[in-house]
């Protein structure tokens, strides 16, 4: 990795060079539910509907969610490969044979390159993970798992309903199936130290993780963070220590790791704090600016 010209793996640069032009995303809501909304329980703090897209329509079959979307993207903008993209609650929450029948639905096509399944390390197991590769044995296969944290303190504040010994024996076991792995962490709390952070990259490297999106703290309407940062029981970062937080993790990322996303935020609608999360462009500039600052760039302490 040029690091003057590369700060980081991102994921535009990673999708050009393994399929040799722009890849669009697809994504689909096969109505899965989740274990941590169900018997009382009203799921991850920061959770509103499930991380559901508005382009997606469980309603639908994944299979005209696809051909539907695929017909938008060729007319507008003239892509030729997509990525299918189970973004809504917990696309393993199933038994195998429905996993296999949703999923065989992605190989009828061949404009579809790969298959990202969003889901629990808690939600997997062997069998699960052998329909998945029955059904998608012409894709390539990613399974992305909420990690969140290696802290145990803040796993019991998110209510995340699983620990970092789940996430490593799911991710250790995807990687013995045959697929990539991909993490979802969260920066930002505020007890959360810089030796957090990189007890946190080590954690990666230990899971062998291939796919990693790194999420900022942000507070959406109607979910029970919302009543907590209203209550002024937690504190949100500045954009500066976001920026710091960041830099922090990804020099200590290995090289070989792709960086999927920098930051998160909500829509207009369901966006509350921070304010300057809503400027993803200017985030992402800030992280930027930090590692220039710093002549740094990921790798550099892995």
């Amino acid at each position: 990795m040029d690091a003057e010209k590369r700060l980081y793996n991102d994921f535009s640069s990673f999708l050009k060079s393994r399929y040799g032009e722009k890849v669009r995303r697809l994504t689909v809501n096969a109505g899965f539910g989740c274990p941590n909304r169900e018997g009382g329980r009203s799921g991850c703090i920061y959770c509103l509907d499930g991380s559901a897209s508005p382009v997606s329509d469980s309603s639908k079959t994944v299979e005209e969610q696809i051909r539907e979307q695929i017909i938008i993207h060729l007319k507008k903008k003239h892509a030729k490969k997509f990525i299918a993209y189970f973004q809504a609650y917990t696309n393993t929450y199933a038994p195998p044979g429905k996993l296999e029948s949703i999923f065989s639905q992605v190989s009828k096509f061949s404009e579809v390159v790969a298959v990202a399944i969003g889901t629990r390390p808690d939600c997997i197991d062997e069998q699960k993970l052998t329909a998945i590769r029955d059904s998608l044995a012409d894709k390539d296969v990613w399974i992305e798992y909420g990690l969140q944290s290696v802290r145990q303190k803040t796993l019991r504040f998110i209510r995340r309903g699983h620990g970092s010994k789940i996430f490593e024996k799911a991710a250790l076991l995807t990687k013995q199936m045959g697929f990539e792995v991909g993490a979802h962490v969260i920066l930002g709390f505020p007890w959360e130290t810089r030796n957090d952070i990189y007890q946190l990259a080590r954690f990666l490297k230990k899971c062998r993780v291939d796919h990693l999106k790194i999420h900022l703290l942000h507070v959406l309407k109607g979910t029970p963070l919302e009543i907590l940062y209203r209550k002024k029981s937690i504190a949100l970062p500045t954009l500066k220590t976001y920026a710091q937080m960041a830099a922090d993790l990804i020099e200590c990322l290995p090289r070989s790791l792709v960086i999927q996303r920098l930051t998160g935020e909500g829509t207009k609608e369901t966006h509350v704090a921070p304010l300057w999360a809503m400027n993803k462009t200017k985030v992402i500039e800030a992280i930027n600016s930090e590692l220039r600052k710093r002549r740094s760039y990921q790798g550099k302490f892995a």
